[in-house]
């Protein structure tokens, strides 16, 4: 294997604008096939066989309001100073709450922290669990508004409210961390190599190998059923190993 990689990396010397020229026309190619002839992700995981399956499986027959692979929401709430939330007034605030939340035609279930216990014995702190039918990438804006909305109105009504949950995670927050990721490898190469050119040749080619990955895994999306987090978990691996 030593002698065909030396071999093989002599030859890519020798013909390096050639190499170079090829691998620019495939990550175009890529490109192009990626913009043509992609197909929609899946947000489910299933693993047929396991026991974390089973127990999904299990829920989702026995609870199917609990939507296990939608997003969720956990609104805490406290009641103002001398009152607790067993007060008609505070009460009503919290009804209002859930009502407002009810409306929502993606929410899956709604919680009532009077009924499911969730107010502490001291009645001035409760909570209530929100989920939905839908997973928090493709939860529509309108259902995060209203989330919003409702919370608001509560706080403006004495209630001190907070919002826990991945229902308003945003999306670009996802690459945050491979860009991080790419700056320090960027400063690590430089300080070793002592050279922004030979520091920024493995990094060159490994944005372009992962290019590559990910439209060749954007175009398979049109033909089989993938996670969408796939494009993810190729971009980290890629840049680990093309880097090392």
């Amino acid at each position: 294997m030593s002698i065909f990689l030396y071999k093989l990396s002599r030859l890519a010397f020798r013909r390096r604008w050639a190499m170079v020229g090829f691998w620019v026309v495939l990550l175009v190619a890529g490109g192009v096939g990626a913009a043509t002839l992609s197909g929609p992700t899946v947000n489910t995981l299933s693993i047929p066989g396991t026991e974390s399956q089973a127990a999904q499986d299990l829920l989702a027959e026995r609870f199917p309001q609990s939507s296990t692979d939608g997003a969720s929401a956990r609104i805490v709430f406290e009641s103002p100073a001398g009152t607790t939330l067993t007060d008609p007034a505070i009460r009503q605030s919290v009804s209002d709450l859930v009502s407002a939340l009810g409306k929502d035609p993606e929410i899956a279930a709604v919680s009532d922290p009077y009924a499911s216990g969730g107010v502490s014995p001291t009645g001035t702190i409760g909570y209530m669990q929100v989920s939905y039918t839908a997973d928090s990438m493709d939860l529509p804006d309108s259902s995060k508004e209203l989330l919003e909305s409702a919370v608001h109105d509560a706080a403006d009504s004495g209630l001190a409210v907070d919002v826990a949950g991945n229902v308003l995670m945003e999306s670009s927050a996802e690459s945050m961390g491979e860009v991080i990721g790419v700056a320090i490898a960027a400063v690590v190469l430089t300080v070793t190599f002592g050279s922004l050119v030979a520091a920024g040749l493995p990094l060159i080619s490994a944005l372009i190998g992962i290019g590559i990955a990910i439209c060749t895994i954007t175009i398979a999306t049109g033909f089989i059923e993938l996670g969408s987090s796939t494009t993810v978990l190729a971009m980290m691996l890629g840049l680990a190993v093309a880097i090392d």
